[in-house]
């Protein structure tokens, strides 16, 4: 999927959640993000969004933050360079519980 689809699909656009949390530097590492993540995930399936994306990406020079998204279910599906020449990754979850005859890669982000 390319980024100009994403943004000019409305239905796509219509089932898809794109927030921007962050979480400050000092509350890090504690278990936060992992507690509140659940939450987000059901506020998004309770608005009928049925994928998540990553409003901005993720820095691809932040380990942590990809391999947090990334124990979340977050996939990688593509990179890009900011504005500021900072290179960071496309990251989308499916919020649809896996079909019996698919496996969880196997799932269309296009639909």
């Amino acid at each position: 999927m390319t980024r100009s689809r994403a943004t000019t699909n409305s239905d796509w656009c219509l089932r898809t959640c794109r927030p921007a949390a962050t979480l400050a530097d000092d509350h890090q590492g504690r278990g936060v993000g992992t507690q509140i993540f659940p939450l987000i995930a059901d506020i998004a399936r309770h608005f009928g969004r049925t994928r998540i994306i990553l409003f901005g990406g993720v820095l691809v020079d932040n380990p942590r933050a990809v391999r947090y998204y990334e124990k979340h279910g977050f996939q990688l599906v593509g990179s890009f360079t900011g504005s500021d020449g900072a290179q960071s990754f496309d990251m989308i979850l499916d919020l649809r519980p896996p079909r019996h005859d698919e496996g969880p890669t196997a799932q269309s982000y296009s639909s």
